[in-house]
């Protein structure tokens, strides 16, 4: 299932067909990379050798940012893209932080799922 908002999109994938989209052509024509993932994970998101989702407690990283473009245009920062990297959320966060004005540029999630997220990509 997907959202319909545009800006925001939202995969929720079950395990029974009827209720879900296969995404092997998604990831195919998209040239996603299952690699980033377990690949026992990946076959673990499989009904009968079709992907209906993709694996989330295990995934090895950030699975998503939220972020100010406000923030980064009046920076003149580069906007995040697909390519960063942990290094260059690091070095934006510097730049956009002004603790005198209790702006930060990076709040780590502090819930426990996002613990787990670095303590498997990190393992802390």
């Amino acid at each position: 299932m997907v959202s319909g908002s545009p800006r925001l999109r939202v995969f929720i994938a079950s395990r029974h067909p009827a209720r879900a989209r296969p995404l092997d052509d998604l990831v195919s024509q998209k040239k996603f990379d299952l690699s980033q993932f377990y690949q026992q994970n990946v076959e673990a998101a499989k009904l009968k050798g079709v992907l209906y989702g993709l694996p989330q407690l295990s995934h090895p990283g950030r699975v998503g940012l939220f972020y100010s473009r406000k923030l980064f245009q009046e920076k003149k920062l580069e906007e995040p893209n697909d390519k960063w990297t942990y290094d260059n959320l690091l070095e934006a966060a510097k730049k956009l932080s002004n603790a005198d004005n209790q702006v930060f540029g990076f709040q780590p999630g502090t819930d426990y799922f996002s613990l787990l997220v670095n303590q498997r990509a990190w393992g802390w």
